[in-house]
């Protein structure tokens, strides 16, 4: 049973109001905050396609076949397809459902006949085996074919692919493929067809940036904003690199440009995950991530850094003490171990390689300032900076957990902690950004202030940073003490609220008037 007097003692209405439910991770959420974004897979990317067809028939009173063509138009937006009746037969021809009167005379000038009767590439005579679009340029089946399983080699301009007859604008329909091509590969590239097509011309759509990752986010507010996959990629709905708040995507993308020979500057989180895989191990009993970088195979997860206590062997990873008792040699190595041991290796040779290219980068690469380096890796030396609060985070959960169960209080009492590591985090990230805006800023007295708001910014965060580590927790954990544990919550929620603040009048200041003081000559030029 909790101890009622901490929980009275710890809601003092005196203390700042971080607890509220607004900020409490066990409140339940409404329904709406799962709206936006959804997370989807292929199979529901077909599934929303399908849903789009049906919604628009019921709107344009269409054939399927000529509704997928207006939704390709119109981008798959259900709601633009109000302005369909604007001008309906101009319409069908921008989709390329029918044949403007223009092109048709053109094309009756040039010889080309519609509706005539025979094939108009091979000129076999008209029989029951010849289909043509609203166009009326009949063509055999074999024919057809023919030139669908050239197209289909295409699939990402397969759905756009217009007519067999030159010159002519009517684009043909998907199900002609399914008709005419029955080889299974060729069917395998309509489907790939179908499915980007679906996605490549939604805006509503889009693949999540990490290569290996399945997922689409689906979202109808297309601003920049930061997205966490469900992979745990973070990346910027609008132009999809790494999320970039307090610059513009236009900013961020001359920032890329300009650093372009360093090792994908736009794949932090990427490089991040690698150094992880191949330099750590997860505790078989807790998933705590474990790095072994000297001594024997005998591993032991450290409850003082958030581990549970468990020991294991590094190589084979079962329990220690049904392992044979020798420190440097493990009888259990097998060829799942070796495979493990040679994707590590690999993963470690890939990162030695990017160190490699940095320095190439320093030497060759990009623009040759001062600045440039100065700026670069400032904004770089934040990567390892954020990993360390990753890593504190999963530290802290534990400590919070045993915290609120040595003193019998509530988690919710304890959530000002998780509060202030998510705004450590958050913060580093736009402090980290802040340096590529920085970049680009001309000299001055706007680009002095923007350095000192900075500056306070990154003590504050210093600061907050060692009231989390371990040194201070333990003490909380150790100390039987009440007034110590409120004490200690004032001083992080104090420091939290000057962060909050901090960073707003800073993005703020950012977004309305640091941004005038950009460098022009900078952000147009051109970066081979």
């Amino acid at each position: 049973m909790v101890d009622m007097e901490y929980e009275n003692y710890l809601s003092d209405e005196n203390d700042m109001n971080i607890d509220n439910d607004e900020n409490n991770e066990y409140n339940e959420y409404n329904d709406e905050d799962y709206k936006d974004p959804q997370f989807l897979i292929e199979s529901d990317i077909i599934k929303e396609r399908e849903k789009a067809i049906s919604q628009a028939q019921e709107k344009l009173f269409l054939e399927r076949n000529d509704t997928i063509l207006a939704l390709i138009y119109y981008k798959w937006n259900i709601d633009n397809l109000d302005n369909w009746y604007d001008n309906i037969e101009q319409n069908k021809i921008n989709s390329g459902i029918e044949l403007s009167e223009d092109i048709n005379k053109k094309l009756i000038n040039e010889g080309v006949k519609p509706n005539g009767d025979i094939c108009l590439i091979c000129y076999e005579k008209k029989n029951n085996n010849f289909y043509s679009l609203n166009c009326g340029h009949q063509f055999c089946n074999e024919c057809w074919a023919n030139y669908l399983k050239e197209k289909i080699k295409l699939p990402l301009k397969a759905l756009q692919v217009k007519c067999p007859q030159y010159g002519c604008t009517c684009i043909v329909y998907e199900n002609l493929y399914y008709k005419y091509l029955k080889n299974n590969d060729l069917i395998k590239n309509l489907n790939i067809a179908i499915y980007t097509n679906y996605i490549n011309r939604n805006d509503d759509i889009k693949k999540c940036p990490n290569r290996y990752c399945l997922y689409f986010i689906k979202s109808n507010n297309h601003y920049a904003r930061e997205i966490i996959c469900l992979c745990g990629t973070s990346f910027c709905y609008k132009c999809l690199n790494f999320f970039h708040n307090p610059c513009t995507c236009d900013i961020v993308k001359k920032w890329c440009e300009l650093t372009k020979k360093h090792n994908n500057i736009c794949s932090d989180e990427e490089l991040n995950n690698k150094w992880i895989k191949a330099n750590t191990k997860e505790c078989p009993n807790c998933h705590q991530k474990i790095e072994k970088n000297k001594g024997c195979n005998y591993m032991y997860c450290d409850p003082k850094a958030g581990g549970c206590g468990h020991s294991f062997c590094y190589i084979c990873e079962i329990d220690w003490k049904s392992h044979i008792n020798n420190h440097f040699y493990c009888n259990n190595y097998n060829e799942e171990i070796k495979q493990k041991e040679i994707y590590a290796k690999k993963l470690r040779a890939e990162l030695e390689i990017n160190l490699i290219e940095d320095e190439f980068f320093k030497k060759e690469g990009g623009i040759k300032t001062d600045k440039l380096f100065s700026y670069y890796d400032k904004y770089r030396s934040y990567d390892n900076s954020i990993n360390i609060c990753n890593i504190l985070k999963n530290t802290l959960e534990e400590k919070v957990k045993l915290i609120s169960n040595i003193h019998n209080i509530h988690l919710i009492d304890l959530s000002f902690f998780k509060d202030a590591i998510e705004t450590l985090i958050n913060t580093k990230k736009i402090l980290k950004n802040t340096y590529i805006f920085g970049y680009f800023m001309k000299d001055g007295a706007r680009k002095n202030d923007f350095e000192n708001l900075k500056e306070i910014l990154e003590i504050l965060t210093d600061n907050l940073c060692d009231k989390l580590v371990d040194k201070e927790i333990n003490m909380l954990i150790k100390i039987n003490s009440l007034a110590l544990i409120k004490k200690y919550k004032t001083s992080i929620n104090s420091l939290v609220h000057s962060i909050n603040n901090g960073t707003k009048t800073f993005t703020d200041r950012i977004e309305n008037e640091f941004i005038l003081e950009l460098d022009d000559e900078l952000l147009n030029k051109k970066y081979k």
